[in-house]
C-alpha cells in the first residue's frame, strides 16, 4: 500500500468522525486537501443507504497516491458522527500536522 489511513475524531461542539490519508513516503512534509461532501446523506466514503460507491474514499486514495494528505468526514448525523453535550465529551482529540519526520 502506498499510503496509510487512520480514522480520526475531530473535536468541537459537535465532535466529527474523519478520516487522515498521507502518502507512505520519506518527505517532510506534503500539501493537503479537504474533501467536502455535496448535499444529502452521503458518509465520508461517498456511500450513502442503498448506494455504495466510495467516491469519496477513492478520490482520497487517488490524491494520496500523487503526494497530497487528505481528510475527509462524515456531516453532522451520518455515519459514525458522535454527538456529546457537556455532561458526555469525548477526550480524544487529534492535531493534524501535515509534516513527517
Amino acid at each position: 500500500m502506498m499510503y496509510k489511513q487512520e480514522n480520526v475524531l475531530i473535536q468541537g461542539e459537535t465532535t466529527i468522525a474523519a478520516t487522515i490519508t498521507t502518502p507512505d513516503q520519506e518527505r517532510s512534509s506534503f500539501p493537503a486537501i479537504v474533501l467536502i461532501g455535496g448535499t444529502g446523506g452521503l458518509d465520508r466514503d461517498g456511500n450513502g443507504t442503498g448506494f455504495k460507491s466510495n467516491l469519496y474514499k477513492d478520490l482520497a486514495e487517488w490524491l494520496t497516491i500523487q503526494g497530497f494528505i487528505t481528510l475527509r468526514y462524515d456531516k453532522r448525523g451520518i455515519e459514525n458522527n458522535i454527538v456529546h453535550n457537556s455532561m458526555n465529551r469525548s477526550i480524544l482529540s487529534y492535531s493534524i500536522n501535515f509534516t513527517t519526520g
